[in-house]
């Protein structure tokens, strides 16, 4: 018949699954992967809607970025 603990021991104590710093190592991995998880996710590019013209984004001229025709000036000449 299995005896019950001593009063001084906890139960959890005599848990031999996990040690504490195992324990910090799993979470510490289990969240590194979530992590990853998220890094991977594709985030969706705004489609622009309206006129746009496309500006050569410095100097490469292969580069470029979209930008409404309805913009004011300021802000055209501040992108």
């Amino acid at each position: 018949t299995s005896q019950p603990p001593a009063p001084n021991v906890s139960s959890v104590d005599l848990d031999s699954r996990y040690s504490k710093k195992e324990n910090k190592q799993e979470k510490k991995l289990r969240k590194e992967k979530e992590e990853m998880v998220e890094a991977t996710k594709e985030i969706p590019r705004p489609i622009p809607d309206g006129d746009f013209e496309l500006v050569p984004l410095g100097e490469d001229p292969s580069r470029g970025v979209k930008i409404g025709t309805g913009l004011p000036d300021l802000a055209r000449k501040q992108l």
